[in-house]
């Protein structure tokens, strides 16, 4: 038992890196079987397109046309590109850093000489290509897995330290993220931070130059992958400032860290300047950061997506925290405050859940710090028995919840981006569903034909609120090449529910079927417009006669209370077009 207890943390980590070994070998049998030919899409497909640009056509001027084409030689025609943005110089712009790519370039380049070799298109996506991404995700996994109980032990014994990684992978969103979602820069992210949290401590301990060095060193590299990584910056501005004062040495040693994340990001501003144009291109995102109107409560807690909802583990920060302020006060001042403002910036993105992912998947980064916080949790409890007791059965409970829910998430019951509660309730602690229904969930934003569903009208829970929302009946004639404003529509104040489908009717009439005039329904805000749909007033419809056109488009995720419908709209060429009459009608989803 002694021996056991002086090396549970290499068992864990033995464990905990056997199963990812396992799981990463079913996925390469498959690339070897042709089960799977797609290396990766999505926003994997972004960080990842510079590296078969550069190497195939000698360059990062990306054309749209050559990454459809290659995508779809091998991942679904249905992907869209939408990596690529256009800017004033009639080039395209890839809206994902390139520090991913340099962070895939050696096993890239390993790839390209086996493709060579082994007669395999040298296109970064044939067989040898997506091998080598899955083996340097997986060693990245095991760096990550490694470093993280080096991380630990600075601060814990082995057996604190096996326990609290046996709480991160097993009890949290990690094992889906890492195994579904490996497109994406969270494992990376959980790596390169927990080497810099590793050198940087060591160097608190040590005072060894080359370890704030090395630590500055995975900063930039991080800085360079995600620029939002910055906020790791406030970790050695506090901790060196309380060690050492406001002095000469405590402003050199922290200079590192911005010097090597400005440093690292020079290839990233060269290819803004070279092919967008200008040094500094902030977010062609098509969502922002806005700090004055974060989504605090349902980023933690709500049933899309709520990150201690799906994984409440992570409430033994609470004790964790406390228990740290007791031991040490520096290093509890520098993690919390990083703690604070990293979720206050993380629940500000527009794009509050992060589209598709288990749990908040973008907290993820944050866990080697989080980690070290658990650890105090446990250090803490484990002292009274009455809390070590509530708190085994926390962390069992935590478990079996996140079973079950990864179970769910395998069999499509837990769906990753439109979880509902009542959807929630309806298959919590059930891993098999006799009669599945999916009714529950939000609404598809991308079927408008949902109102249609009987579930709704078979279940007292739910009801339809039908009301019309804009009627306008002043004839209005369109000008050539500008734009018309019809109206607005306030959202907030008229709806109930952002699960809205709208009914558009328009009669209008025009001299020229052959011109374009079209009709936008546009959701929009202060700070971003979030869907826009187009009709067509004039083109390929019957001409000097009256037009009843209707058409039907769902409401976007409500960002903002105060975002708004903007009706308007733009003739080309000189046809005379008019409009009669526009009338919105809402009917809302509403969940009694």
């Amino acid at each position: 038992m002694i021996k056991l207890k002086n090396s549970f943390s290499k068992i864990v980590a033995l464990l905990v890196i056997g199963w990812f070994t396992f799981q990463f070998s079913i996925k390469i049998t498959e690339v070897i079987e042709n089960k799977s030919t797609c290396v990766c899409a999505y926003d994997g497909y972004g960080y990842y397109m510079y590296l078969p640009a550069f190497f195939e056509n000698g360059s990062l001027d990306i054309q749209k046309e050559w990454a459809e084409k290659l995508q779809h030689s091998y991942c679904s025609n249905d992907l869209i590109i939408y990596q690529l943005q256009p800017v004033e110089n009639s080039k395209f712009v890839n809206i994902y850093h390139m520090g991913l790519a340099f962070v895939q370039l050696p096993s890239y380049f390993i790839a390209d000489q086996f493709a060579a070799f082994l007669g395999y298109n040298q296109d970064g996506f044939s067989k040898p290509y997506h091998i080598a991404y899955l083996l340097n995700t997986l060693l990245f996994i095991l760096l990550g897995i490694l470093y993280l109980r080096k991380l630990l032990l600075l601060f814990f014994d082995e057996w604190i330290s096996g326990m609290v990684m046996l709480i991160l992978y097993f009890c949290s969103n990690i094992y889906p993220t890492f195994i579904d979602a490996y497109q994406l820069t969270h494992l990376y992210l959980f790596t390169f931070n927990a080497l810099l949290l590793f050198h940087f401590f060591k160097f608190v301990k040590t005072e060894q130059k080359r370890y704030i060095i090395y630590s500055a060193l995975f900063f930039g590299i991080t800085c360079f992958i995600r620029p939002s990584q910055a906020i790791w910056g406030i970790i050695p501005l506090i901790i060196l400032w309380k060690k050492f004062g406001f002095t000469k040495k405590m402003i050199g040693l922290v200079a590192f860290f911005p010097l090597a994340a400005i440093l690292l990001n020079i290839p990233h501003l060269v290819y803004w300047k070279t092919i967008g144009g200008q040094l500094l291109l902030m977010n062609l995102h098509t969502e922002d950061i806005v700090l004055t109107d974060p989504n605090f409560w349902n980023f933690l807690f709500s049933y899309r997506k709520g990150w201690l909802l799906y994984t409440p583990i992570f409430l033994l920060i609470i004790p964790g925290f406390i228990y740290l302020y007791r031991n040490n006060k520096n290093i509890f001042w520098a993690l919390l405050s990083f703690v604070i403002i990293d979720i206050y910036v993380l629940c500000s993105w527009e794009c509050w859940w992060y589209a598709a992912s288990y749990s908040s998947r973008v907290m993820i980064d944050s866990y080697p710090l989080l980690a070290i916080i658990i650890g105090f949790a446990i250090l803490g409890i484990h002292r009274n028995k009455i809390l070590k007791v509530a708190a085994t059965i926390f962390v069992i409970s935590c478990l079996i919840l996140n079973s079950i829910q990864i179970i769910q998430l395998k069999k499509y019951y837990l769906h990753v981006e439109r979880m509902s509660k009542q959807h929630y309730w309806y298959i919590f602690g059930r891993t098999n569903i006799p009669n599945y229904v999916d009714y529950r969930l939000e609404i598809d934003r991308g079927n408008v034909n949902w109102i249609e569903n009987q579930n709704f009208k078979k279940d007292p829970n739910f009801s339809i609120e039908k009301k019309q929302v804009f009627n306008s009946n002043k004839r209005i004639e369109l000008n050539k090449n500008t734009g018309t404003t019809i109206g607005k529509i306030e959202l907030s104040n008229l709806l109930t529910t952002d699960e809205t489908l709208f009914e558009i009717s328009i009669r209008c009439k025009s001299s020229d079927s052959t011109i374009v005039s079209q009709f936008r329904f546009e959701q929009t805000g202060k700070h971003n417009t979030y869907s826009w749909a187009n009709i067509e007033l004039s083109k390929d419809l019957p001409q000097n006669q009256w037009n009843e056109v209707r058409f039907k488009v769902n409401e976007a995720y409500l960002r903002h209370t105060d975002d708004f419908i903007q009706l308007y709209t733009l003739t080309e060429g000189n046809a005379k077009v008019e409009i009669e009459s526009v009338k919105v009608i809402a009917r809302s989803l509403i969940r009694n």
